[in-house]
């Protein structure tokens, strides 16, 4: 029998690093809508059609009275973006027109992914440029520049109050947001202001670019870092699945995985001791195991863990229980999938603490499926550092 698990909790894990730790001026973030990250393979569009920029270099001056940035808003903090100049005056050198539109990413060629990051404390959207060309012809006499430029570099700009919810956020481009642009050799300067928000389907949808980091001893975790953690079952009781005409508990827990930077992680688990008391005659193969990589986001404000399968989405499994006959029949019969994410949430998270309490209720956002009949997952376990980080407080930010 096949089920399908899909989960919308409230939040996991958490944690932090010790002495290969970098403040966050390079941190990854993530694009959350509505307090939900985006799940990998997840395409959220966006637009903006209003704004203004400016170009200039070795004497060039430009001057655009409309912006059109459009396109995919992706999991992890990445993005894809076509963004349109029109309505451009060239100001110098004389006897010069620009063509129009001008272009960064033209729309149905390759596309090079943004990525969000933490530039000087703020939130900002990196993107590195291409298929980016500035071309000129004469007007009214001989154009000094005539002919097509090459822009090369990246393009990054600020994300106003990214970490509040709202339908529409600005970004700023200019010469203290981080870009990085040249053209012929020398310097390009872009200052460029737009107000981005969501479309199509999400068109009205609050997003934000909040990401909480795994933090111990208030440093973030640095790129390429892992941090061991170890977790186990705070109560005698530590998971509790239950439905119509379901109910199965494991007392013990015993589960490991690491942090890294950007809020990721991966988390191996394995549940025993289970009682089936519902549906009669059936028992349940042990350990129950759980695997998974996931992601810091938030949900409903507060910092959430979302779990995906390991290849997610091409596979949407998590688990399977195994279950089989106990002094009678069991109709469930022999495996039962539970497919989709899962998100859950832990207790004082930032508090600074060597141990957390993970707290998995049926009022955290869940939405779990079994063969189509609605079940609830319940869990309460504790997470606390191992290995040359055991004993160090952690805590999320």
């Amino acid at each position: 029998m096949r089920s399908v698990l899909k989960s919308t909790l409230a939040a996991l894990l958490l944690t932090g690093a010790l002495s290969a730790m970098v403040a966050t001026s390079a941190s990854a973030r993530e694009f959350t809508i509505e307090g939900k990250p985006i799940a990998p393979g997840q395409q959220v569009p966006f637009s903006s059609e209003n704004g203004t920029a400016e170009i200039h270099f070795n004497g060039v001056e430009i001057t655009c009275s409309t912006v059109k940035d459009t396109g995919d808003l992706l999991a992890k903090g990445e993005s894809e973006a076509t963004i349109e100049l029109t309505n451009c005056h060239l100001i110098s050198p004389a006897n010069c027109t620009a063509h129009e539109p001008i272009v960064v990413h033209k729309a149905g060629e390759s596309l090079t992914l943004g990525r969000l990051v933490t530039y000087e404390g703020k939130p900002a959207d990196r993107l590195p440029v291409k298929n980016f060309e500035l071309e000129f012809s004469n007007s009214g006499g001989t154009c000094s520049i005539s002919g097509n430029w090459g822009v090369y570099g990246t393009i990054q700009g600020w994300v106003a109050n990214g970490e509040t919810e709202a339908t529409e956020h600005s970004l700023t481009v200019g010469s203290l947001s981080g870009s990085t642009l040249t053209l012929g050799g020398g310097p390009l300067g872009l200052n460029l202001t737009s107000k981005i928000a969501l479309s199509g389907l999400y068109s009205g949808e609050k997003w934000s670019t909040s990401t909480p980091e795994f933090m111990v001893n208030e440093k973030a975790i640095a790129a390429g870092t892992t941090v061991p953690f170890e977790s186990k079952n705070v109560s005698g009781k530590t998971m509790l699945l239950e439905g119509t005409e379901l109910h199965v508990e494991c007392k013990t827990t015993k589960g490991s995985g690491m942090f890294k930077a950007g809020g990721e992680s991966s988390f191996t688990a394995e549940y025993s001791s289970c009682t089936v008391s519902e549906p009669a005659h059936c028992q349940i193969a042990e350990p129950i195991k759980l695997n998974s990589n996931n992601q810091l986001g938030l949900f409903e404000g507060a910092p959430a863990d979302t779990f995906y399968p390991n290849n997610f989405p091409t596979e949407q499994r998590l688990t399977t229980l195994e279950f089989s006959n106990n002094g009678g029949t069991c109709y469930l019969g022999e495996e039962v999938h539970l497919d989709g994410i899962l998100q859950a949430a832990v207790e004082s998270t930032t508090t600074k603490t060597t141990e957390h309490t993970l707290a998995v209720k049926a009022s955290g956002g869940e939405e779990i499926e079994m063969g189509g009949t609605p079940v609830a997952l319940k869990l309460k376990e504790t997470v606390k550092l191992s290995g040359a980080y055991a004993g160090s407080e952690w805590d999320v930010s």
